[in-house]
């Protein structure tokens, strides 16, 4: 009895120990090539305040406003290595994110990302010339999620809706910025590095997770200052490439990349 006990003790160690090594070794066996399931996740600011629907905000003239809604559009996602030459684009990556959620918090699926070393995200903001020019799409180019022209083919790439309150004034301002045409279709890229500066390293976890923040205020500052009181709608005017200039500038930033077995 001593003796089958003893062996079966011996057995469970060495599964154990079996079941360890796997685990540690993710992702280092080159023969593996593990992919890895990535989450985007996109949280909204105002400046370093958390983005809240129909809280108020001031600009940087001064000037009080509200947004009751914010939505547009991300595509052709791509991790790369600009030394090495390693690129992945994320097959059709055609994202509606919207400012609007729990938290101001919209997360995107990137799945199956080989494993390897990335030290840039890039990605457009809005939808490229040929499905820009077409309304037969489905999902989240489907014309129905109110981001398709109703007087045009083409698509919004971003809407900002909400309120502008003109010091001592008790009527409020509409504020209402619809930012489409392929002048706007901007490419943004990012440096993508651990808390270490270093590049990241995707492939010894199953699971990671990239943490971007866009600032809603940079879309009314920087580069070009927006004045409500003179531009408080802009839709598709010379005046939108202002906005569209804007949101392609110093809007996104990377704040965490992070990798987790669970």
């Amino acid at each position: 009895m001593n003796i089958v006990k003893s062996f079966a003790v011996a057995a469970l160690a060495a599964a154990v120990l079996f079941l360890s090594a796997c685990n540690d070794n993710y992702g280092n066996d080159a023969s593996q090539d593990p992919n890895v399931n990535v989450t985007l996740e996109i949280r909204h600011n105002v400046g370093t305040n958390a983005f809240v629907p129909l809280q108020t905000y001031t600009n940087e003239l001064g000037q009080a406003y509200q947004i009751e809604k914010l939505k547009y559009y991300i595509s052709g996602i791509e991790l790369s290595h600009t030394q090495s030459g390693q690129t992945y684009a994320v097959p059709n990556s055609y994202h509606l994110i919207s400012g609007n959620g729990p938290q101001g918090l919209h997360t995107v699926q990137l799945p199956e990302v080989p494993a390897g070393s990335y030290n840039t995200i890039s990605f457009n903001i809005g939808i490229d010339p040929v499905k820009n020019t077409s309304l037969d799409n489905t999902g989240d180019l489907n014309p129905s999620n109110e981001m398709a022209w109703n007087w045009d083919t083409g698509y919004k790439f971003l809407l900002l809706e909400g309120d502008y309150f003109p010091e001592g004034q008790t009527e409020t301002i509409p504020l209402i910025y619809h930012v489409g045409t392929n002048a706007n279709y901007k490419r943004v890229s990012l440096p993508l590095m651990n808390a270490n500066q270093a590049p990241t390293a995707f492939g010894s976890a199953p699971k990671a997770t990239i943490s971007m923040l866009f600032d809603i205020a940079s879309v009314f500052k920087q580069p070009n200052v927006i004045n409500f009181d003179e531009n408080s709608t802009l839709m598709n005017e010379p005046g939108a490439a202002l906005i569209g200039e804007n949101y392609a500038t110093e809007a996104f930033m990377i704040q965490n990349v992070e990798e987790f077995s669970e």
